[in-house]
């Protein structure tokens, strides 16, 4: 995922709690304040995936033990 979160730019992706990521390529994203900024793929792919991944985490846990 995070290659494909390389190359997504320019997005506009939609997170979780409502707020708006807008990605620019690479790993730049557009500021608050319209500065670009550098964003690391798998800070963003966390965000973006937290809400998939935690009904399966325990489940997940208990596999893997």
């Amino acid at each position: 995922m995070k290659d494909a979160l390389r190359s997504a730019g320019p997005a506009l992706l939609r997170l979780p709690d409502g707020c708006f990521l807008a990605l620019l390529g690479g790993s730049a994203a557009l500021g608050p304040d319209l500065s670009i900024r550098r964003v690391r793929p798998k800070a963003i792919r966390e965000v973006v995936c937290r809400d998939f991944e935690a009904p399966h985490l325990a489940e997940i846990g208990e596999l893997l033990a």
